[in-house]
């Protein structure tokens, strides 16, 4: 099983909370929240109290110039981060497609924003896959760029 910890920062650098991401293999993973709430600095494994900064926000503030892209998932922000050129910064929230209305997004108020949804492929009830608007990425990309004042990318609906 592989573990990677994804650190969630304040304005000035100032760790947060962290996110540890747990490949288990076959596909499957598992996340675990911690944040620091007591003076001694101890680890509380909980998710953090809300509002929650975005992920990378110190590099987020500090290209104020660039366009940001906001994906889902920690992962996805760090590997996407590798193939775009100069002038674009990625960004993400914690806790998954449900949780996009507990992070702070102010910081990205008055800047270029694009939202890329997840591809989900979640099933209704009759066992069919969903239309691509129901899938849960689909709607947090939404509210992403409602809390924004982004743009979603139009991802054609490969589920028809």
């Amino acid at each position: 099983m592989t573990a990677i910890h994804y650190e969630y920062q304040d304005a000035d650098g100032g760790v947060r909370f962290r996110v540890t991401r747990r490949d288990e293999g076959a596909g499957r993973k598992s996340f675990t929240q911690a944040y620091r709430e007591t003076a001694d600095g101890e680890w509380i494994f909980k998710a953090p109290p809300w509002p929650r900064p975005i992920y990378n926000l110190p590099r987020v503030l500090a290209e104020a110039d660039a366009t940001v892209l906001v994906v889902e998932g920690e992962k996805t922000a760090v590997n996407a981060q590798k193939y775009l050129p100069r002038g674009w910064v990625i960004t993400t929230w914690s806790g998954g497609s449900s949780a996009v209305r507990q992070t702070d997004w102010t910081p990205l108020k008055g800047r270029r924003v694009v939202v890329w949804p997840d591809i989900d492929q979640q099933k209704g009830k009759d066992g069919a896959l969903l239309p691509f608007a129901m899938q849960p990425g689909s709607k947090a990309a939404a509210a992403v760029a409602a809390a924004t004042g982004g743009a979603v990318v139009d991802i054609p609906d490969i589920f028809a």
